[in-house]
This record gives C-alpha cells, structure tokens and sequence, in this order.
C-alpha cells in the first residue's frame, strides 16, 4: 500500500509541472523514437530485399567476380575475372537448368534532342525468362539478335515515356553512345528490384555491347537456375571456375577464388546478418539522445531536491525513513523515463508508418514493420536511465538531515 502511494504522489508531483516534465522527457522521447524508427526502417529494408530475393526461386544461384567467401566485400584486384566464355561454360553444365550473363554499360541514350542516362544492361534471350519480363510493346530480342550482335534495344518503361512521350517507340531508333540503335520493344512497369529503378533500365544483346560499345569481355556477373540440389550446382559452377581461371585451390577455400558462387538462401543470410548489424549500429548511434536525456533527468531530479528541500525535511520530522524519501525520488525518475519511452515508442511508430506509406508509393514491396522486442527493448532501456540517472539525486535527498532541511529557505 506505501507503494501505491509513493507512486501517486509521484504522479502528481509531476503532472503539477507539466512543461517542466515534458522538456525533462524530451531526450528520452526523441532517444526512443529514433531507436523505434532505426530498427523499423532497418527491418523494413531486409524484408523487402528477402522478398525479392526470394522472387528468383529457391534454385536460383548467382555469380560474382572477385574473391570471398560471399561474406565481405569483393577482392577489387579480380573485379573483371569473370568472363563471356565462363558464362558459356556454365550453361552447359548438366545441374544449370537456364543462365544468363549480365554487363552493366555506362552511357547516355538520346533521342531529338532528349537525353537520358538509364542503367544499360547488356545480357541474353534467357535473361528475360529468368526474370519473368515480357513486352508490353514490341519484343524481347532474340537469338538472332544476339548471335548477329544486333544493334536492338529494349526500353523500360520510364526510358520510353523520357525520350518519346506518348508515341510508340517501337521501329523508331535512339542513339546509344553515338550508335544508332533500333527499338524493338517496350517493358512494362516493373518498379524497383533492389534498389535499381527497372523502368529507368534499358537491355541490349550482351554481344553488341561487347562488338559496338566496350569491346570488354569480362562480365558484372551471372545470374543462373539450377536443377537439384541448389548446393550441389554451386559447387559444380565453383569447380568448373576453378579449373578454368587456373586456381590451385583443393582445399576448397573461397578466399582463394577469384569469384564468388552464391545461393538464394546463402544470400538471405548474408543480407540478414548485415542488415542486423547496420541497425545495431545506427540503433547504437540513436541511443546517445537516451545518455544525453538521462544526464537531463539527474539535472532535474537534483533540482527538484533542491525545491523540495524543507519537504524533505518536514518528511523525516513526522518519521519518513531514508528508504522512503529515495524510493520517492527513484520511482519520479523512473515514471519520466517509462513514460518518456511511451510516448518516444508511439512517435516512433507513428514517424515509421508515415514512412513506409511514402516510401511503398516508389518500391513495391515495402512493409511497414516495428519489432514487439524493440519496443519491449525500448522500455527496459527507459527505465534502466531511470534507475541510472535518478539513483544520485534520490540518494542525496535520502541524506538530507531533517533538522538543516527545515531550516533551508
């Protein structure tokens, strides 16, 4: 029952100075939200890229050049290992169902006057199957495209609207880094894959990219489905690689390959575990407002003592203990933080939805998403400041003597 009312003497303390305590709260609440906010955003983005990731199919597979073992940043030294001729390799293999070879080109593409700098991806027949694309107008180019080393070209969507409005550009031509290129077809709306806008992105037979454009034969990487065991056929690719760039390697170790086979699910996994970590990291950063909203507290836990001194003094005079006059002050400090954190929880949660709305307009596929455990998180992080910070002042007005406090003026 003491409890009970220590705590609502506690609420009315500090509900008679609501200004005062909202400004006290303040570090908290923005501490809070940006913690609730960072981890939402946080998981928001990991979904989005898993559900893509999972969009290619469990039997997908994909292949970078330089070394690794998938979970660290590519060896900048073997970037153009991977070649034409190691795709061609691959497609014949018995566990490779379908495979398609991917070069981004830089270049703007002009029509009339009009410039655009859309992402060019130069690839095969196969790269539109293994994506499920299919002209909205027009075609996708074909095999004697690509074995004639053609000069078509396929627009995305946005690319189309920027360079011919609302004509039809299919038959018409563009130009491609000064090379007359004729359009033969129109994707649909597609949206964003990974964070590449595929309406801004324009496709080429990776044949001409290599006769007309850059004459490069090194690719940005292959993208592949397998048969079976989507394990057993990346490890098939790793061997035929192997035995192809020369690489001693029986051991099996991928540090030492100068590219990277990668599964569907080894990629969730490493997106997972790098998305966790950037949110612990920018979680982290945000929970500075919380230390600083603590240091915020303890100043005016310690200038509430110094208000309430002769009350304090009156207290002990009628038989208050020490115990009494700290649990007080302590569970004042704890109520800001607690409630601080409720209100920082739901502004956070507030701010993360307004978010995800506006973001969800430009990527399909976001979902808006705040974790129960960061908000429980949230709370317990609340209320250790509250112990933290408001253990001094509430011990020092415990310490007060009854007899100087009755006398402070």
């Amino acid at each position: 029952m003491r409890y009970l009312e220590t705590i609502h003497s506690s609420v009315k303390t500090l509900f008679g100075h609501k200004l005062r305590t909202l400004l006290t709260m303040l570090g908290i609440i923005i501490g809070i939200a940006s913690v609730i906010l960072m981890t939402s955003l946080g998981k928001g983005v990991e979904g989005l890229i898993l559900n893509q990731l999972e969009s290619f199919g469990q039997d997908s597979v994909f292949v970078e050049p330089g070394g690794g073992d998938g979970a660290g940043p590519p060896n900048f030294a073997q970037l153009n290992a991977l070649k034409y001729d190691d795709f061609v390799a691959i497609n014949n293999l018995d566990s490779v169902k379908i495979s398609a070879p991917i070069k981004y080109v830089d270049g703007v593409v002009s029509r009339a006057g009009t410039n655009v700098s859309p992402q060019i991806v130069a690839t095969t027949v196969e790269y539109a199957e293994l994506n499920s694309f299919e002209a909205a107008q027009g075609r996708w180019f074909d095999e004697s495209d690509v074995e004639g080393a053609l000069r078509s070209i396929v627009l995305g969507s946005k690319t189309a609207e920027d360079l011919f409005g609302d004509d039809n550009p299919v038959g018409q031509s563009v130009t491609v880094k000064r090379k007359t290129f004729l359009v033969i077809g129109v994707l649909p709306k597609l949206g964003v894959l990974f964070f590449q806008d595929l309406d801004k992105s324009v496709y080429i037979p990776i044949t001409t990219a290599r006769r007309e454009l850059q004459g490069e034969d090194h690719l940005t990487f292959i993208t592949a489905r397998l048969k079976g065991n989507p394990e057993y056929g990346a490890e098939d690719i790793r061997l035929l690689l192997r035995d192809r760039h020369d690489i001693d390697n029986p051991e099996g170790d991928r540090k030492k390959d100068d590219f990277q086979v990668t599964t569907q699910e080894q990629a969730a996994e490493t997106f997972g575990a790098i998305s966790s970590a950037l949110t612990v990291f920018l979680s982290a950063i945000a929970s500075i407002s919380l230390f600083v909203g603590g240091i915020g507290i303890m100043n005016i836990m310690l200038v509430s003592v110094t208000e309430r001194t002769r009350e304090i003094g009156l207290r002990k005079a009628l038989g208050a203990r020490r115990r009494d006059i700290m649990t007080q002050f302590l569970i004042e400090a704890i109520l800001l933080t607690m409630l601080g954190g409720l209100l920082g929880a739901l502004l956070g949660a507030t701010i993360s939805w307004l978010g995800s709305k506006i973001v969800a307009n430009m990527i399909d596929g976001w979902v808006f998403v705040v974790p129960i455990d960061a908000v429980l998180k949230a709370f317990g992080v609340a209320t250790a400041v509250g112990v933290i910070f408001g253990l001094y002042p509430a011990r020092k007005a415990s310490k007060l003597d009854p007899i100087e406090a009755l006398r402070y003026e």
